[in-house]
Protein backbone atom coordinates (compact mmCIF):
# COMPACT_ATOMS: atom_id res chain seq x y z
CA UNK A 1 0.00 0.00 0.00
CA UNK A 2 3.15 2.31 1.07
CA UNK A 3 4.22 1.51 -2.50
CA UNK A 4 0.89 2.39 -3.94
CA UNK A 5 0.94 5.76 -2.64
CA UNK A 6 4.02 6.71 -2.67
CA UNK A 7 4.10 6.24 -6.61
CA UNK A 8 0.78 8.93 -6.88
CA UNK A 9 2.87 11.08 -4.14
CA UNK A 10 0.25 10.55 -1.12
CA UNK A 11 2.15 9.41 1.68
CA UNK A 12 1.77 12.57 3.05
CA UNK A 13 -1.93 12.46 3.66
CA UNK A 14 -1.69 8.90 5.51
CA UNK A 15 1.53 10.02 7.60
CA UNK A 16 -0.31 13.59 8.35
CA UNK A 17 2.47 15.93 7.56
CA UNK A 18 0.30 17.42 4.50
CA UNK A 19 -1.87 19.74 6.75
CA UNK A 20 -5.34 21.00 5.01
CA UNK A 21 -5.41 24.65 3.47
CA UNK A 22 -7.18 27.06 5.97
CA UNK A 23 -6.64 30.13 4.32
CA UNK A 24 -7.44 29.27 -0.01
CA UNK A 25 -10.98 27.75 -0.25
CA UNK A 26 -9.37 26.36 -3.81
CA UNK A 27 -6.38 24.49 -2.11
CA UNK A 28 -8.70 23.12 0.49
CA UNK A 29 -11.15 21.50 -2.08
CA UNK A 30 -8.41 19.91 -3.60
CA UNK A 31 -7.18 18.81 -0.67
CA UNK A 32 -10.43 17.21 0.37
CA UNK A 33 -10.40 15.46 -3.08
CA UNK A 34 -6.95 13.74 -2.49
CA UNK A 35 -8.36 13.18 0.62
CA UNK A 36 -10.84 11.39 -0.63
CA UNK A 37 -9.23 9.61 -3.21
CA UNK A 38 -6.51 8.25 -0.54
CA UNK A 39 -9.39 7.23 1.73
CA UNK A 40 -11.21 5.21 -0.85
CA UNK A 41 -8.05 3.00 -1.87
CA UNK A 42 -7.39 2.42 1.91
CA UNK A 43 -11.24 1.08 1.59
CA UNK A 44 -10.78 -1.07 -1.56
CA UNK A 45 -8.12 -2.55 0.38
CA UNK A 46 -8.82 -3.76 3.28
CA UNK A 47 -11.89 -6.71 4.33
CA UNK A 48 -15.58 -5.44 4.58
CA UNK A 49 -15.28 -5.80 8.53
CA UNK A 50 -12.55 -3.34 8.56
CA UNK A 51 -13.94 -1.14 6.08
CA UNK A 52 -17.19 -0.60 8.07
CA UNK A 53 -14.85 0.01 11.28
CA UNK A 54 -13.27 3.08 9.22
CA UNK A 55 -16.02 3.84 7.07
CA UNK A 56 -17.00 7.50 9.18
CA UNK A 57 -13.52 8.72 9.55
CA UNK A 58 -12.82 11.85 7.41
CA UNK A 59 -8.75 11.93 7.60
CA UNK A 60 -6.94 9.29 5.63
CA UNK A 61 -3.75 10.08 8.36
CA UNK A 62 -6.75 9.29 10.88
CA UNK A 63 -7.44 6.01 9.22
CA UNK A 64 -3.70 4.84 9.15
CA UNK A 65 -2.57 5.76 12.70
CA UNK A 66 -5.83 3.41 13.25
CA UNK A 67 -4.68 0.16 11.48
CA UNK A 68 -1.37 0.70 12.13
CA UNK A 69 -2.39 0.37 15.64
CA UNK A 70 -4.47 -2.25 14.87
CA UNK A 71 -2.33 -4.55 12.91
CA UNK A 72 0.96 -3.91 15.17
CA UNK A 73 0.20 -6.38 17.62
CA UNK A 74 -0.51 -8.91 14.70
CA UNK A 75 3.18 -8.37 13.42
CA UNK A 76 4.33 -10.21 16.90
CA UNK A 77 2.81 -12.92 15.82
CA UNK A 78 3.82 -12.58 12.60
CA UNK A 79 7.60 -12.12 13.21
CA UNK A 80 7.39 -15.12 15.37
CA UNK A 81 5.80 -17.36 12.64
CA UNK A 82 8.52 -15.93 9.79
CA UNK A 83 11.31 -16.72 12.61
CA UNK A 84 10.11 -19.97 13.02
CA UNK A 85 10.01 -20.76 9.16
CA UNK A 86 13.57 -19.57 8.97
CA UNK A 87 14.35 -22.49 11.44
CA UNK A 88 12.53 -24.90 10.36
CA UNK A 89 13.42 -24.53 6.36
CA UNK A 90 14.69 -27.43 5.17
CA UNK A 91 16.94 -27.81 1.91
CA UNK A 92 15.52 -31.28 0.77
CA UNK A 93 15.63 -32.02 -2.58
CA UNK A 94 15.65 -28.63 -3.98
CA UNK A 95 18.96 -26.89 -5.14
CA UNK A 96 20.27 -24.09 -3.50
CA UNK A 97 19.62 -21.32 -5.18
CA UNK A 98 16.35 -22.11 -4.61
CA UNK A 99 16.65 -22.60 -0.96
CA UNK A 100 18.65 -19.36 -0.77
CA UNK A 101 15.72 -17.88 -2.96
CA UNK A 102 12.60 -19.08 -0.68
CA UNK A 103 14.42 -17.98 2.80
CA UNK A 104 15.70 -14.44 1.37
CA UNK A 105 12.14 -13.68 0.88
CA UNK A 106 11.40 -14.46 4.47
CA UNK A 107 14.49 -12.06 5.38
CA UNK A 108 13.22 -9.52 3.52
CA UNK A 109 9.85 -9.53 5.06
CA UNK A 110 11.34 -9.47 8.09
CA UNK A 111 13.31 -6.68 7.58
CA UNK A 112 10.38 -4.77 6.28
CA UNK A 113 8.47 -4.94 9.61
CA UNK A 114 11.42 -3.81 11.69
CA UNK A 115 10.28 -0.32 12.75
CA UNK A 116 13.84 1.10 13.34
CA UNK A 117 13.89 4.65 14.61
CA UNK A 118 14.73 7.73 11.99
CA UNK A 119 17.62 10.16 12.60
CA UNK A 120 17.43 13.96 11.65
CA UNK A 121 21.59 14.00 12.78
CA UNK A 122 23.98 11.27 11.37
CA UNK A 123 27.00 10.99 13.38
CA UNK A 124 30.45 9.12 13.04
CA UNK A 125 28.99 7.26 16.01
CA UNK A 126 25.84 6.15 14.63
CA UNK A 127 27.84 4.98 11.25
CA UNK A 128 29.37 3.27 13.00
CA UNK A 129 26.94 1.93 15.07
CA UNK A 130 24.44 1.15 11.96
CA UNK A 131 27.17 -0.75 9.95
CA UNK A 132 28.15 -3.19 13.10
CA UNK A 133 24.67 -3.95 13.24
CA UNK A 134 24.46 -4.72 9.34
CA UNK A 135 27.35 -7.05 9.95
CA UNK A 136 26.03 -8.73 12.42
CA UNK A 137 22.46 -9.29 10.92
CA UNK A 138 24.48 -10.48 7.55
CA UNK A 139 26.54 -12.84 9.53
CA UNK A 140 23.34 -14.27 11.42
CA UNK A 141 21.72 -14.28 7.93
CA UNK A 142 24.87 -16.46 6.95
CA UNK A 143 24.51 -18.94 9.40
CA UNK A 144 20.69 -19.58 8.82
CA UNK A 145 21.53 -19.89 5.36
CA UNK A 146 23.80 -22.52 5.79
CA UNK A 147 22.04 -24.78 8.67
CA UNK A 148 19.57 -26.50 6.46
CA UNK A 149 21.68 -27.25 3.45
CA UNK A 150 23.16 -30.30 2.57
CA UNK A 151 26.75 -30.00 4.23
CA UNK A 152 29.71 -31.44 2.37
CA UNK A 153 32.49 -28.77 3.23
CA UNK A 154 35.12 -28.60 0.89
CA UNK A 155 37.72 -25.62 -0.28
CA UNK A 156 37.78 -25.03 -4.09
CA UNK A 157 39.95 -22.01 -4.70
CA UNK A 158 39.30 -19.51 -3.01
CA UNK A 159 36.18 -19.06 -1.25
CA UNK A 160 33.88 -21.49 -2.73
CA UNK A 161 32.42 -24.03 -0.38
CA UNK A 162 30.51 -27.77 -1.81
CA UNK A 163 27.24 -26.97 0.23
CA UNK A 164 25.24 -29.85 -2.12
CA UNK A 165 24.59 -33.30 -2.13
CA UNK A 166 27.58 -35.21 -3.52
CA UNK A 167 29.73 -31.58 -3.58
CA UNK A 168 27.51 -30.73 -7.05
CA UNK A 169 26.99 -27.28 -5.63
CA UNK A 170 29.15 -24.94 -4.99
CA UNK A 171 28.11 -21.10 -3.26
CA UNK A 172 30.77 -18.52 -3.22
CA UNK A 173 31.60 -17.51 0.49
CA UNK A 174 33.61 -15.11 2.01
CA UNK A 175 36.72 -16.99 3.42
CA UNK A 176 36.32 -14.61 6.63
CA UNK A 177 32.81 -16.40 7.29
CA UNK A 178 34.03 -20.05 6.94
CA UNK A 179 34.49 -20.97 9.83
CA UNK A 180 35.72 -25.08 10.92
Amino acid sequence: MKIALSTKRKLPFVHGTLPRPTDDPVKGDQWDACNNLVIAWIMNSVSDSIAESILYIESAAEIWKQLDKRFAVSNGARKYKLNKDVYNLKQSNTSINECYTRMKGIWEELSAMNDLPRFSVVTDEITNFLQALARQNEEQRLFQFLRPCSFQWKIRGVGWVSVGKGGKEWVRVDKSDIFF
